[in-house]
């Protein structure tokens, strides 16, 4: 199928295509958010896109790090990585949360959120007409004034049945919808990029062979565990104590079920 939707694109689009599928293979442990970094900035040029940003979605018990935010039964945004975030994050956030708790997490987040299981790209279109966005608290109380953008795109890659792999595709509040091409553009983009998702959310310990997912702290601890750092090395690139960094790694091997570091390297080879 995917082939079939190949070839019914301009030879410009498959090469971006393919550049961002390599680009997507690319990704290693040890180079994970780097790639991460380059694939949303060629994302968001294949789609004509303001900004890219990427988060983890997880089903179930929220993770206890303060970073987990519950967006929606029993989902719950476990990370997010925006490589263009809004000037006063705090601000924006309290914005987000206030609107939300007051309205509900609007029409686009429910959608997404119940369609979850399959592979999946959201228009916003597919669940808000235009005049129903144009008096949306989302366009008139956070996208347009604290994120600077009126549409935003779902790319969704499932994982697990209880993990997914979400980009959120944006544009200005200049530009026009995003198309049913590029719907088609981004599920293909996300479809090829299977290398990229699992080192993601491997990186959070979301999928097998973790057991638990990672604190932020542990996940930093985790990336260097694949390098040739000693124990003192890994502690001073953290700017801890030897003995705080230990206890992250311990920590670590025992959500792997791993007894040490060469445990860990062959069982997320």
């Amino acid at each position: 199928m995917v082939l079939q939707e190949l070839t019914e694109l301009t030879q410009e689009e498959q090469n971006h295509l393919h550049d961002l599928w390599r680009v997507a293979a690319e990704a290693r442990l040890t180079n994970v958010r780097e790639i991460l970094r380059r694939y949303t900035v060629m994302l968001a040029d294949l789609l004509d896109a303001k900004n890219v940003v990427w988060l983890a979605a997880i089903h179930g018990k929220a993770p206890s790090d303060v970073f987990s935010t519950r967006i929606f039964d029993g989902w719950w945004c476990m990370d997010l990585i925006d490589f263009a975030p809004v000037l006063d994050l705090a601000h924006g956030q309290s914005v987000y949360f206030e609107y939300a708790k007051k309205y509900g997490p609007g029409a686009d987040t429910i959608n997404i959120v119940r369609t979850a299981g399959k592979h999946r790209v959201q228009l916003r279109q597919d669940v808000i007409s235009d005049d129903e966005h144009e008096r949306f608290w989302k366009t008139k109380c956070y996208y347009v004034p604290i994120l600077g953008i009126k549409e935003r795109m779902h790319a969704v890659y499932t994982v697990t049945p209880e993990v997914e792999s979400y980009f959120l595709i944006d544009r200005a509040p200049d530009q026009d919808p995003f198309s049913e091409r590029e719907r088609g553009l981004a599920r293909l983009a996300i479809l090829g990029s299977v290398n990229l998702h699992q080192k993601l959310l491997l990186e959070r310990g979301l999928i097998p062979p973790a057991r638990a997912p990672l604190s932020p702290r542990e996940m930093e601890a985790f990336s260097l565990l694949f390098t040739d750092f000693t124990h003192k090395e890994i502690a001073m690139e953290m700017n801890v104590e030897v003995s705080t960094a230990i206890q992250y790694i311990n920590s670590i091997y025992r959500k792997f079920g791993v007894r040490g570091r060469n445990g860990l390297v062959a069982s997320c080879i």
